[in-house]
């Protein structure tokens, strides 16, 4: 059992999607195993891992033109972002 496995529980028959997505060499049967492991996972199981952060941007009252976004992925263009001096 994995010590990240909060809830104790086991289901082979995800262990046997994951098993099976993993030697598919077929990129069609493995995206029909994945989204068979998905469907399962999310509709059975008995834990649902979800990602959750608070993002603290700490700025000068000096700087413009930037607004934080809700990813660290977008908004990262500068171009209009200045320092008011």
């Amino acid at each position: 059992m994995s010590p990240v496995n909060n809830s104790a529980s086991t289901d082979r028959f995800l262990d046997a999607l994951y098993i099976g997505q993993a030697i598919t060499v077929d990129p069609q049967k493995r995206a029909k195993i994945v989204r068979a492991f998905e469907r399962h996972a999310l509709t059975e199981a008995y834990t649902v891992p979800l990602l959750w952060w608070n993002r603290i941007v700490v700025t000068s009252s000096k700087l413009r033109g930037w607004y934080i976004t809700p990813s660290h992925f977008i908004g990262q263009d500068l171009t209009d972002v200045w320092l008011d001096q």
